[in-house]
């Protein structure tokens, strides 16, 4: 009886942890639809434009570009070969990552073209494996791909022809770079490149790293997909969780300056403003995922599903 009380007690302490550390945000935020009712993957600012990308699971994939207020959309494809996972230009080149490691590459975004990989880069499973995410160094352009737990791959090139890939035996989901360092991390593994220094490994155990960024060459916030949030002050090469997790599944943390924002599934949002140390914890009452987020002059743009897009003033999550 005495246990059964016990599991009782658990049971309600944590619903009420719940209730504290959760709260539903029900102003200072927009909701703006896009012409395409499908899921909005990636979000990239372009001077005074911003770039939109996305599509369901086994779709098509489409680019939207809108002015940063919001107002005017205009879809520049609804009909490339899989959905789109990430957008970057280097070198005066778009690159667009989809699924199945295919990429397309477009000087002006009004032609867009296949990029077909080199032999000697191909990898050994392209099937189902989407390029992540791009991010630049000062000399460079990374990838990383991959879609299955026991597999991933880090893409790199330093003249916008050539990529080196370099495969792992683990899953790789987020890059970050700061200065000419590279982080890459993912299922129990992340990895880093210092510049003039080969690729160092660092064990993650139990962690599955959902995103990462760095905010200097020592300081890092990670999110885990189970809503674990890790902060590092060595340049990643130790992690520590902080003491109230968000309650919720995470997809993407962005930065800028000291504060933080982490965004997940069911309209999960965290903001920081002291580099990850604290954090508050927010739901909209619109329950759908987050997916992507940019920060442009106090305000956050965040991608969701169903062609959503959520414009919330910052101010308002202090």
């Amino acid at each position: 009886m005495r246990s059964r009380h016990r599991a009782f007690f658990i049971l309600i302490t944590t619903v009420l942890l719940w209730n504290c550390t959760k709260s539903e945000l029900d102003s200072g935020y927009d909701v703006i639809d896009l012409p395409i009712s499908e899921k909005i993957r990636c979000l990239e600012i372009s001077g005074d434009s911003l770039l939109i990308g996305g599509g369901n699971t086994n779709s098509k994939g489409f680019l939207i570009q809108s002015d940063i207020a919001l107002t005017q959309f205009n879809t520049l494809t609804h009909n490339l070969k899989h959905e789109v996972y990430d957008i970057a230009r280097f070198e005066n080149r778009w690159y667009i990552g989809l699924d199945s490691v295919e990429m397309i590459v477009s000087d002006s975004l009004t032609s867009l073209r296949t990029y077909y990989w080199r032999e000697e880069d191909w990898v050994s499973d392209l099937s189902k494996h989407p390029i992540r995410r791009f991010a630049q160094t000062q000399d460079g352009l990374f990838a990383v791909a991959g879609g299955k737990l026991a597999f991933g791959v880090i893409y790199q090139t330093f003249d916008s022809k050539q990529w080196n890939p370099l495969e792992f035996d683990n899953e790789l989901r987020a890059i970050s770079t700061f200065n000419n360092t590279v982080w890459a991390a993912g299922n129990g593994r992340m990895m880093r490149l210092i510049e003039g220094q080969d690729w160092k490994r660092i064990d993650l155990k139990d962690q599955f790293i959902a995103d990462l960024v760095f905010t200097s060459n020592t300081s890092g916030i990670a999110i885990t997909f189970d809503g674990s949030v890790l902060i590092s002050s060595d340049g990643g090469d130790s992690w520590s969780p902080i003491k109230i997790r968000s309650k919720g599944f995470l997809n993407r943390v962005v930065a800028n300056g000291d504060q933080v924002l982490a965004i997940g599934n069911a309209g999960l949002i965290g903001i920081s403003n002291d580099q990850g140390e604290n954090w508050k914890w927010y739901s909209l009452k619109e329950e759908v995922d987050l997916m992507d987020a940019v920060i442009v002059d106090g305000t956050c743009i965040i991608g969701a599903d169903e062609g959503m897009l959520i414009r919330i003033n910052l101010a308002s999550l202090k």
